[in-house]
Formats: C-alpha cells, sequence, structure tokens
C-alpha cells in the first residue's frame, strides 16, 4: 500500500446482497413514511488513466449538471473503500474546498457514513449503491436506531467503481 494509506485504511471484499424495492410516486404515498429520488445522475468515462478524467471531476459534473447543491443536506452516503476515497467525496461534491475535507469531516461526522460506510459493511461491489440507498432510507424515515442522524430530510450518496472513471450521485428527500 502507498503511504499514509495503510491495510487497516482499505474495506474488505465481502460477500452480500441487498435489494431495494423501487415504486412509483403514487404508490409510495400510501405509506407514511416515503422517501423519494429527487435526482440522479451517473458518468462513465474513457479511463482516468488515459484522458484525465477522475471520479471528482465526474462527481463535479453529475452535480453541476442535476443542479445539485449541498445546501440543506442532511446526510452524505459516499464511497470510502479508503479511508482517502470519503475525503476526496466530500471535496468534490463542493462541501469545501480541495485540501479541507478531512477537517469538514470532522466537524460533520455525525452526518457521514452513519452505518460506517463500507468499512464496516464490507466492500459488496455490485451491492454498494443500494446499500448507500437503503442506509440514507431507514435514516430518512427515522428508523436507524442508534446511529440515527438528528432532523434528516435530504441526503445524497455518491458511489464509485473502476478505476476513478465511473461515478453515481443520488440525492433522497422526504419531500416530494
Amino acid at each position: 500500500l502507498v503511504d499514509p494509506i495503510r491495510q487497516l485504511e482499505c474495506a474488505n471484499w465481502g460477500d452480500g446482497a441487498v435489494a431495494l424495492l423501487i415504486v412509483s410516486n403514487k404508490e409510495a404515498e400510501k405509506h407514511k413514511k416515503a422517501v423519494y429520488l429527487k435526482a440522479y445522475g451517473q458518468m462513465i468515462a474513457p479511463s482516468p488513466l488515459e484522458t484525465g478524467t477522475t471520479s471528482i471531476l465526474s462527481i463535479q459534473k453529475i452535480c453541476e449538471k442535476l443542479n445539485i447543491k449541498m445546501e440543506g443536506m442532511d446526510l452524505f452516503e459516499v464511497h470510502d473503500i479508503f479511508s482517502i476515497g470519503e475525503v476526496l467525496c466530500i471535496e468534490s461534491l463542493g462541501c469545501c474546498k480541495a485540501g479541507e475535507g478531512l477537517f469538514w469531516i470532522h466537524r460533520n461526522k455525525e452526518k457521514i457514513n452513519p452505518g460506517g460506510g463500507l468499512k464496516a459493511c464490507g466492500y459488496v461491489p455490485a451491492a454498494n449503491g443500494l446499500r448507500q440507498a437503503a442506509e440514507i432510507t431507514l435514516q430518512l424515515r427515522g428508523e436507524a436506531g442508534e446511529r440515527q442522524v438528528k432532523d434528516v430530510k435530504k441526503g445524497i450518496s455518491v458511489n464509485l467503481n473502476g478505476i476513478g472513471e465511473k461515478a453515481a450521485v443520488n440525492v433522497f428527500s422526504i419531500e416530494k
């Protein structure tokens, strides 16, 4: 591994599965604690090794295209297969300036990966995005138990794949 990233800074590969039922707004309104997908986007670019495209730029381009703002965002489920990934995602979302991500995370740690992220759940590539959506849904419904974040109304997930060329961003809300 590369200094300062050590083995304990990396999520373990894991086996697992997750399922998520997505329904129409009409069906969701039948439930007392409906959660709405407000915005979603993904970017798949050629290899960053060939083009200079990085997950940072992909996240920024998705947020710009969808006009996603961090103001009022109460919860962040970000890709943290390596600890530095969490920092880079927060900086890429525009929560703070480049180089200030770790300090921002320390000031806002209760609302970033409250379920422990990939380091707690294991890295299951095909299920990561759904696990993030499930955690945000539990939080928005107030059903996350001991890890419940107070007054959550809006959350964002960022999932990465490949070697930095693939990014997906989703915004969830209790408001229609």
